[in-house]
């Protein structure tokens, strides 16, 4: 037996579910909304009213079945859809967490980064005040102590005009009563004898007495001459004498110590400087940039050789203008001292003796045997101020130390820089007489 298909579809009143029934053959096919497909096999027959009634309860069982599914279908597809929605959420949160800390990382280091530079700048320009300062002080301090000194010159030369002028007064005295002693010993003689050698052909014999005051008298007529030629002679330069020429002169009391009787000269190598921090000489490079670092802007790392030597020798002859010898150069560089009543020698001192700095005996210096100071107060050698050359000494020859070159070092009065270092000098040794 056969039958017909028939098609029922049903919706909900929404109109969102619908059930399809299908009748074929001899089965009945349901499909749900959800996809589920319900077949009733076999088919019942209808053969009375409570069969029908029977079919519309099956067939409304079916549907809510159907529904059950479509609506445990729908559950599943929400219940999945929150779960990515909740997943989603989180990766998005924990994402945006970690751009914020990323930013917040940056922004700390661009932060600091600024406090950095900020904190470098204020000690780059603390480092450029402090250098100033220093520079601007040290230069202050060298412009004082050349203008000490040329104050000290200019005081000195004044007293030595002074005291040349009474000191030629003194040399026309004794020259007049030496003339008169020559002419009582010529006075009244039949011989010619108006020369030395006449006088000694005369009195060849002569007992050895009279020989004797002779010889004497004739050596310090010699050493009367001299003093006349150095104090009346026409040129500046010949009055000075060398440092040599008046130790070997000097006549040292009974404590081995004496105030040099007469001015003297020096000459100095200006292109070096000696260290005492370093005991030893800086090098020639070295004191070359510090005169360019001094020079306030007259000079540059690159002036040639001639302008730096032309500059120095110029800042050096104006310093020194009142004392300077004409045709002084750098390596050869001359000066009059002019004040020797300020310098008092010092020889076969006790064991622990020091050399002076400003007043202060130099306790980290080597011992002395002998010392050459300047004091402040003329003829008081209580009043040490600065030792500016010392050494060994060997019988009558006092070396000076330190020395390089076969020279020994003279050390400046009030010092370098408030330091006491010093410059090469002529001389190494000394010999007294």
């Amino acid at each position: 037996m056969s039958y017909k298909s028939h098609s029922l579809n049903l919706w909900n009143p929404s109109g969102t579910s619908k059930l399809d029934i299908d009748c074929e053959d001899n089965k009945i096919h349901i499909t749900t909304s959800g996809g589920q497909n319900i077949q009733i096999d076999p088919v019942l027959k209808v053969g009375s009213i409570d069969d029908v009634e029977q079919k519309f309860i099956d067939t409304d069982s079916a549907i809510a079945a159907g529904n059950a599914g479509a609506a445990a279908a729908s559950a599943l597809v929400q219940q999945n859809l929150d779960a990515y929605v909740s997943s989603n959420n989180q990766s998005v949160a924990t994402l945006n967490a970690t751009v914020v800390n990323n930013k917040a990382i940056t922004d700390a280091g661009q932060v600091q980064d600024a406090q950095d530079r900020a904190a470098m700048n204020t000690n780059l320009t603390n480092l450029i005040s402090a250098e100033e300062t220093r520079a601007t002080s040290a230069e202050g301090v060298l412009t004082s102590n050349l203008n000490t000194e040329i104050s000290d010159r200019q005081s000195a030369i004044t007293a030595e005009q002074t005291a040349r002028a009474s000191d030629i007064a003194s040399v026309n005295a004794s020259i007049v009563v030496q003339k008169n002693r020559i002419d009582d010993l010529l006075n009244g003689s039949t011989l010619d004898l108006d020369t030395l050698s006449e006088i000694v052909t005369t009195f060849n014999n002569v007992d050895s007495n009279t020989l004797g005051d002779i010889s004497q008298m004739k050596s310090q007529l010699n050493d009367l001459i001299a003093k006349i030629n150095a104090l009346t002679s026409s040129s500046a330069d010949d009055v000075v004498l060398s440092l040599a020429s008046v130790i070997a002169n000097l006549e040292l009391d009974s404590t081995n110590s004496a105030f040099l009787a007469s001015k003297f000269f020096m000459n100095f190598n200006m292109l070096d400087q000696y260290s005492n921090a370093s005991s030893g000489m800086l090098g020639e490079a070295v004191y070359k940039s510090l005169v360019i670092a001094a020079s306030s802007g007259a000079l540059t790392g690159s002036s040639t050789q001639a302008e730096y030597e032309a500059y120095l020798l110029s800042v050096l002859n104006a310093t020194y203008a009142s004392t300077v010898i004409s045709g002084s150069t750098l390596e050869n560089y001359k000066l009059r001292y002019i004040d020797p009543e300020h310098y008092c020698l010092e020889t076969s001192l006790p064991s622990g003796s020091k050399p002076y700095f400003k007043g202060q005996s130099q306790s980290g210096l080597a011992d002395v045997e002998w010392r050459l100071s300047f004091c402040s107060n003329a003829g008081d050698k209580n009043s040490i101020y600065t030792t500016v050359a010392s050494g060994t000494q060997q019988g009558n020859t006092l070396t000076i130390v330190p020395n390089y070159d076969n020279v020994g070092i003279w050390k400046v009065v009030n010092g370098i820089n408030n330091a006491y270092d010093g410059f090469k000098s002529s001389l190494l040794s000394l010999t007294l007489g």
